[in-house]
């Protein structure tokens, strides 16, 4: 996601950091030491994504947030994001030409124990070692020229991702419902064993 964030000007970042500290007692940012990322969903009209670093206290305090139709609330990172971050009140509007930046945003928020999928767009995404090779690199490109892969089924899609799981890239259906609902489904091992940096 950090690709499509938009860092704020000083006047509209401590605009929206007294509007956050209005709703989020738990912290204070420090208006003069305080960086704002949004990002403006295209696919949703009535919803911002807030990336919010305060630098003033150490360890810097990092949190995420969504304003929706004015109303601020932090991001919760759960199983269940659809209904933990009442993602129903999104005013969505899904189509084919943002369906895979609303699956990036939904598994951004999706974490269970057995470990984080990540849809990705290009290698460029994925956090390869330096190292890697001419023709690693050449059959990545080749994989991601195929994807995504959308259907849509009446007002839902069915949509085939590119995702790292672990060292592995793998092809993952996702059935998305018109109101935003996700249903994770089959997965296709595409390559294993890839060179990534900082593997937990």
């Amino acid at each position: 996601m950090n690709s499509v964030l938009k860092k704020l000007s000083a006047k509209q970042a401590k605009s929206m950091i007294r509007k956050i500290n209005k709703f989020d007692d738990t912290i204070e940012y420090n208006e003069n030491h305080t960086q704002i990322l949004v990002w403006d969903m295209p696919f949703a009209s009535n919803a911002v994504f807030i990336e919010c670093a305060d630098y003033s206290i150490m360890p810097h305090c990092n949190k995420n947030y969504l304003e929706i139709d004015k109303s601020i609330k932090k991001v919760v990172y759960t199983d269940n994001p659809y209904n933990d971050n009442n993602l129903q009140t999104l005013d969505l509007h899904l189509d084919k030409d943002n369906i895979a930046y609303y699956l990036r945003f939904y598994m951004d928020l999706f974490q269970n124990k057995m470990g984080v999928l990540t849809p990705v767009h290009s290698h460029n995404d994925i956090n390869l070692q330096e190292d890697i090779s001419p023709s690693l690199l050449n059959i990545l490109s080749t994989e991601f020229q195929n994807y995504p892969i959308i259907e849509s089924k009446n007002t839902d899609f069915s949509v085939k991702l590119i995702c790292v799981f672990k060292q592995a890239l793998f092809e993952v259906t996702f059935d998305v419902s018109a109101q935003g609902q996700v249903i994770i489904g089959d997965r296709k091992i595409l390559l294993n064993d890839l060179p990534i940096k900082n593997l937990s």
